[in-house]
């Protein structure tokens, strides 16, 4: 005798249909973001989902601000450059950016971003 799991959960059948926060596939409010050291440079360029807190702040931004205060001793802080109604278009914003800005200033900008976008 099989079991059918959507008797004893049926949110596990709806939960998995849905795409992932992180997918490409996300249609959902999502924001670029901006980390800036001490002396106002961009540190890194990113995208969340995740929403912003009572500051309206990244709150992923904010995050990696926190552990990159605690890790270095140095100020950061972020920003939020524009929010977009999907995963998509998110990631498209941040890898033009990140491309742009390094292609303008050299491949040393944005030491917080690793590999090629």
């Amino acid at each position: 005798m099989l079991l059918d799991i959507t008797e004893l959960h049926p949110a596990a059948v709806k939960s998995s249909a849905l795409p992932h926060g992180n997918s490409k596939e996300f249609k959902g409010k999502t924001h670029a973001y901006v980390i800036r050291n001490a002396d106002g440079s961009l540190h890194k360029v990113g995208e969340s989902m995740q929403g912003t807190n009572k500051f309206g702040l990244s709150k992923r931004a904010e995050e990696q601000a926190r552990r990159l205060r605690r890790d270095t001793g140095e100020d950061f802080k972020s920003e939020i450059r524009k929010t977009f109604a999907t995963k998509k278009e998110a990631r498209d914003y941040e890898t033009w950016l990140i491309q742009n800005l390094r292609n303008r200033y050299g491949e040393d900008m944005l030491p917080g971003n690793k590999g090629v976008h």
